[in-house]
Parts: C-alpha cells; structure tokens; sequence
C-alpha cells in the first residue's frame, strides 16, 4: 500500500478529533491505556500517525518514541512536539524496529500498523518486532478495522449502493481490503492462537460510533457524555466487540 498517497486523502491529524463521535476511539482507547501507566515508563508508538498519542503521553511526562512510515505526518509531529517533551521522532514502519533496542520500552502502541498490512506474515512479523522491543512485563495494544462492522457501516451509512455494487465477497462477506485492511474478529482469533500469543484483553475501541455518527453527534454534552459512559462500561463485553469498527487487543509480555 502506499501509505503517502492514502494519507494524502485521508485527513489522519483530525480523525480523532473532527466529531464527538470521533472522540470515543481515542477517550476509550486511552482509558485502557491508562490503567497500565505508571511514572518513569518508557512507551514506543508504532504507527503513530499525526501524534495524538505520543503528543498525549509525552506532555504528561512520559519519555516517548514515535515511529511513522508518512512523512509529512512524521513532520507534523515535529511542528506540535514543545520544547519540554522527551519525544523522539523516527521515520521508519512496523516491520522493522531493528534501530531500536531489545526489551527498552514498558509499553507500546500499535494503533495502526495492522491497518495496513496486508498479508498474515506481515502481521506476525509486526507483533514480533514489537515483542523485541517490550520489556518483560511489559504491555502492547494492537488496533484492526473489524471487516464485519465496515460492512454494516458502508452498507448503511456511506453507501447506499454498496449491497448492489459494493466491493465485497458475496458469499463471506468479507470486504475488498481498500484503502485499508478489515479484519473480522474470528480472523485475528486464528491467527494469534496459531502463533501461541493469547490476548489478556480485547476492547471495542469506538463500539458503534460510526454507525451513530449523526445521532451522536446531536446529543447535548451531558446525554453524549452518558453515552459515552454506557461505552467504556460495555467495550470489554465480548458481545460488543463484533459491533465496532476499530478492536484493540493487549498483549503481554
């Protein structure tokens, strides 16, 4: 895939942020993180886009690494990055954190690589090159775009032709990997019992946000902020994790 192209289209710096219904991916997914958080830790973001985590954590006091295939994004990191922050910025991908030391970070994010790679073997050896650089006992998040939640969403939200003419495999359901790569829940099951890796935790990152967008993004802040509340208390169900469109598993080392 060639990411510089993709993220020409696709505004990353503001995905996060452009609604309240964008900001639950973020609030929950940091939610989690948080839990795990404890002073003097050193945190590796893989994929770390336009910076909203790295720029987080860092100016919380955290030492941070940064670590972005897309130029300008590596770029534009730089310009937010202030003066006091530990933050270190490198251009490179998932696939190879071989600049960086064995067992020197207490907790990495991969919020985005699986986004974009394309093939199993990818994927293992992106979870490997993560487990390297993870202290022992340390923790890793993975993100992916669930396949049967983009279904739902481009079927009823984005296109309404996308039953009839949609790009979709008619007998699995499973979605043409374009621009991105999409997952289903049982695919990434699979693969991690393949390779002995057993998540400790499995979360809903954005629940059906997307699918609500509009309805969500009309709320007044206290029911949105209800809303979101009923979110973080049901993400962790594994009945819930089907019905989002971004899922995020830990690992732990």
């Amino acid at each position: 895939m060639d990411l510089e192209l993709i993220y020409d289209y696709f505004d990353e710096e503001h995905r996060l942020t452009a609604s309240p219904a964008r900001t639950i991916e973020f609030l929950t997914t940091t939610r989690q993180i948080e839990k795990f958080l404890k002073p003097g830790m050193r945190i590796l973001d893989v994929g770390a886009g336009t910076g909203a985590y790295s720029l987080k954590y860092a100016a919380e006091g955290y030492s941070v690494t940064a670590v972005e295939p897309v130029k300008k994004h590596c770029a534009l990191i730089q310009t937010k990055r202030q003066p006091e922050m530990d933050l270190t910025v490198i251009q490179g991908n998932a696939l190879d954190l071989s600049s960086l030391a064995e067992e020197a970070f207490d907790l990495v994010l991969c919020l985005g690589p699986l986004y974009h790679l394309e093939t199993e073997a990818q994927r293992t050896q992106c979870v490997r090159q993560v487990l390297r650089v993870l202290k022992p006992g340390g923790a890793a998040f993975f993100a992916f775009i669930n396949n049967d939640m983009v279904f739902v969403t481009e079927a009823m939200v984005y296109n309404s032709e996308f039953l009839d003419n949609g790009r979709y495999d008619r007998s699995t359901f499973k979605v043409a990997d374009i621009p991105f790569v999409f997952l289903s829940l049982e695919q990434v099951h699979r693969w991690l019992d393949a390779e002995g890796w057993k998540p400790v935790q499995e979360f809903a990152a954005d629940g059906m946000a997307e699918l609500l967008a509009e309805k969500l993004n009309a709320l007044k802040p206290e029911p949105f902020q209800s809303w979101l509340e009923f979110h973080m208390a049901m993400c962790e169900k594994p009945q819930m994790l089907g019905a989002s469109n971004h899922v995020v598993f830990r690992l732990n080392k």
